[in-house]
Order: structure tokens, then sequence, then C-alpha cells
């Protein structure tokens, strides 16, 4: 019987240690979608200053490993326009809900207008993911650390109940 709740206690440990390194995982995942969203604009701005590039094209130089991931890189390669393709693989990104609509209809203003007030548009843009960015990957340090301690020590706290 102490053999069940011995191997009961550390299949618990075991679980929480895994389920806290998967949060860890997701959380690095959503912050490298940032990223890449950040230089995916950051490549559209200087593209569009340096030889007006637009549609497929402006693309093909472009690689990021969380963008291709979801789609959207291949999606854009194939021509489809910035926002379209945002819309289209929105949902396979690990980004809140929130930010992934913020972004698209931020995203959906773009093509409208001149060369500059475009550039404008996604430097803003840019800068404002950039904000979250840089707030998010503290908090998510933060959040790593919490996760980890709640789940591995409310794991080793229902062990020594079993035994």
């Amino acid at each position: 019987m102490s053999f069940l709740r011995l191997f009961g206690a550390g299949a618990l440990l075991l679980s929480a240690i895994f389920v806290s390194g998967e949060y860890s995982k997701f959380l690095d995942r959503r912050i490298s979608e940032y990223r890449g969203i950040v230089s995916l604009l950051s490549h559209a701005e200087e593209g569009i200053e340096r030889s007006l590039s637009y549609g497929g094209r402006l693309w093909q130089s472009f690689e990021d490993e969380a963008l291709e991931r979801c789609g959207l890189l291949e999606l854009l390669r194939e021509g489809k326009g910035l926002s379209a393709a945002f819309c289209q693989c929105k949902d396979k990104l690990v980004l809140t809900k929130e930010a992934r609509d913020r972004i698209a209809e931020e995203l959906s203003a773009l093509g409208r207008g001149y060369m500059s007030g475009e550039i404008a548009k996604l430097s803003a843009l840019r800068r404002k993911i950039e904000d979250e960015l840089s707030a998010m990957q503290t908090d998510t340090e933060k959040s790593k650390k919490v996760a980890r301690a709640l789940l591995i020590g409310g794991a080793l706290a229902l062990g020594v109940m079993i035994i």
C-alpha cells in the first residue's frame, strides 16, 4: 500500500514538473511570436522605404521560425496581403485573443494611403507591439517562477499528505 502511495506522489510530482515545463514553452512561444511580428513589421517598413516592394516579393527574404510555424509567412509569400494573411492564421497564434484582434484591426487599416503614411502606421504599430513585448518579457519570467513554485510546491504538499 505504501508503495502505491509513494508511486502516486512521485507521479504527481513528475506531472507538476512536466506541466510547468509546458507552460514555460507556451510563454516562450508567445514571446517569439511577438518578436516575429515586430521583425516582420520592421522588415516591411524597410522594404517599402527602400524599394517600394509589396506583395510576395516583400517577404521573400524574410524568415522567422514562429511565423513560419503558424503559416503567416507562407500566405504572405503566396501574395496575400498582410492583413488578410494575419486574419487567416491568427487562430494558430498563441497571442492573447485581445492582442490578435487588435493587431488584425490595425493591420486592416494599412494599404489605403500614401507611402509615408503607411510607413508611419507600420512604425507606430511596431513600437506599440515592442512595448507590449517588453512588458510581457518581464511578466513572463515572473509567471514562470510563480507557476513552477505553485505547481511543484502543491505537488510536494499533496505528496506529503498522501504518504
